[in-house]
């Protein structure tokens, strides 16, 4: 609840509380990701320049796509077919 638009004192703790869990868990996310030898943007897979050329043809062309869900939609399918 505020008083004249400011939060109470109770409010700023609860606030930087949340924050500060945000922050540790992003961190943790972090280290893992680094663990597991992750990278960004990842490989495609197979690395061989026919099937890199055609998945990122089919990136381009999802870029056409006027419909949002159609988009995420064959942006899911892209993204399995490229990279799993």
């Amino acid at each position: 609840f505020t008083v004249d638009g400011f939060a109470t004192k109770k409010e700023a703790t609860t606030t930087e509380e949340n924050e500060n869990k945000h922050l540790v868990a992003e961190l943790n996310r972090r280290k893992l990701y680094e663990a597991r030898n992750y990278t960004w943007p990842p490989n495609i897979i197979p690395d061989t320049p026919g099937w890199n050329k055609l998945m990122m043809r089919r990136f381009r062309q999802l870029e056409f796509v006027k419909e949002k869900s159609h988009r995420w939609q064959g942006f899911s399918n892209v993204v399995i077919s490229a990279y799993v």
